[in-house]
């Protein structure tokens, strides 16, 4: 799993799923019959005609006007619609097809393009991590092929490490850190519908090495389905508390039957910041390994003990960066 060579098919999968998924509800396909063009349409606009938001410095508390582009809307929508709880994911049609009316929501216009507030993200850790366990296996070349791949698209990236890994001076792993971890101990892999990180092929790849694990694939979630699905706690719950048993996946249908696309309402709900987090949870010789996650984030499961589990808030930077 080469994140970088595959970043951007990430993304696009996951805009795929909103359409196909617009497309088969025959509400959704009325309300917006044409979403997956005006989706684009509204990038080609930002990116020719970027919108101008005041935002304020949280420093100087000074007003400060910032350009958000079509990269940018792409971002937000992955990150902080399909990276949160159902209830914002829900919302991506209606969001777009205002945006291609030219109304855009005040959430993207508060969260979209620079954060002046700056990162909660432990990036030295980050670099420091991906640099070494990463880079050294992954391919320049097929990285920078993703900004091309996609003609509607062009430009678009979600990487910047490799320019960074150049000057953070640390060594690389050894070859034994790019091999799959292979383990009977009892595992929960949890992956998510709307996931553009850590999409669910990545967590069916992972079930085929671990003999004991338990593989679930959340419904309208996005990147952190332990967190931004309610019910799923339960599983998690059940897991820890028995890691040898399946945990009931009635949560599954439920999700599932309990959502739909927003289509024709008013605008009044308010969009929580993102909140796909990453975690790892080593307990009593079992592991609940959450999609999504990085590979800094994986402990060894050869291991019995908590070897490094970094809990690690999103990836919001890493996305939308246009050469």
């Amino acid at each position: 799993m080469s994140y970088d060579e595959v970043g951007v098919d990430g993304v696009v999968r996951s805009l795929n799923e909103m359409f196909a998924r617009c497309r088969a509800d025959a509400d959704c396909a009325v309300a917006y019959p044409d979403l997956e063009k005006e989706f684009y349409a509204v990038v080609d606009r930002l990116n020719e005609h970027p919108l101008t938001v005041s935002k304020n410095d949280p420093d100087t508390k000074a007003s400060v006007d910032v350009l958000v582009d079509g990269d940018d809307f792409v971002t937000w929508i992955v990150d902080y619609l399909f990276s949160n709880e159902p209830a914002a994911t829900v919302d991506a049609p209606f969001v777009t097809h205002q945006a291609f009316m030219g109304k855009y929501v005040d959430q993207f216009k508060r969260d979209g393009g620079p954060d002046l507030g700056g990162s909660f993200y432990s990036w030295g850790m980050r670099y420091s991590f991906w640099c070494s366990e990463e880079m050294p296996f992954e391919s320049r070349k097929k990285i920078a092929a993703q900004s091309t791949k996609f003609s509607a698209l062009r430009g678009y990236e979600v990487s910047a490490l490799p320019d960074i890994c150049k000057v953070w001076k640390v060594p690389p792993a050894k070859p034994i850190e790019n091999q799959p971890v292979r383990s009977d101990i009892p595992t929960l892999i949890l992956t998510a519908e709307f996931d553009a990180y850590t999409p669910p092929a990545w967590g069916r790849s992972t079930a085929v090495n671990l003999k004991n694990s338990f593989l679930f694939e959340i419904p309208w979630a996005g990147h952190g389905p332990g967190f931004s699905v309610p019910c799923v706690h339960d599983m998690v719950a059940a897991f820890i508390d028995d890691p040898s048993a399946r945990p009931d996946d009635d949560c599954i249908a439920k999700t599932s039957a309990k959502f739909k696309f927003l289509t024709a309402k008013p605008y009044d709900r308010f969009l929580f910041s993102h909140i796909a987090i990453a975690y790892t949870l080593n307990l009593q010789n079992s592991v609940l390994f959450g999609f999504g996650i990085h590979d800094e984030n994986i402990c060894d499961l050869r291991c019995p003990t908590l070897l490094r589990c970094d809990s690690s808030p999103g990836v919001r930077s890493e996305t939308g960066i246009r050469r």
